[in-house]
């Protein structure tokens, strides 16, 4: 884990880390990511004395499902971010993270701007959508309300067999 202090930097200047992120341990929904298989992060940081701003650029080889097949589907992973930290909660604001510790875990921004840089959908090449299956079929929206449309409504059906006296 990669931790960053305020203190280690000084007032003015610009830093830069190049660094390798290990997410093999973290538990993951494999529905939504398979594998991660390397991170790499450029960080820059520069110390304003009452703000410490963290600009963070990744690019990650992760491993997907695909939304046809549900194979593995090896995706590159590119995105930046950039954040403010600030030690005394006044300051604080809906641009700015206030952190009450005297580290700064990064692992934990990596972490949350590679999942957010995930689609929602990723296809293998040449993977085609299956028409149908046992014991289901895949059509379309507009399909299935005009199919809908079509057929009464079972739930009413019961009705037809009830007999009623006639006073």
């Amino acid at each position: 884990m990669r931790y960053i202090h305020k203190d280690e930097f000084e007032v003015g200047k610009k830093y830069h880390l190049s660094e390798e992120f290990d997410f093999s341990k973290e538990e993951i929904d494999p529905l939504f990511i398979r594998k991660i298989k390397d991170c790499h992060a450029e960080i820059d940081i520069e110390n304003f004395s009452s703000i410490l701003r963290v600009r963070i650029n990744i690019l990650a080889n992760v491993v997907l499902p695909c939304a046809y097949t549900l194979e593995d589907v090896d995706y590159v992973l590119k995105g930046n971010e950039e954040f403010d930290f600030v030690d005394q909660e006044e300051l604080a604001d809906n641009e700015s993270l206030f952190y009450e510790a005297d580290d700064i875990c990064l692992d934990d921004y990596v972490f949350s701007l590679l999942v957010a840089l995930v689609p929602l959908r990723v296809y293998k090449k040449g993977a085609k959508l299956p028409p149908s299956g046992k014991g289901y079929r895949v059509m379309t929206e507009k399909e299935y309300y005009e199919e809908k449309a079509k057929k009464p409504d079972s739930r009413w059906d019961k009705l037809d067999e009830l007999e009623f006296d006639e006073d």
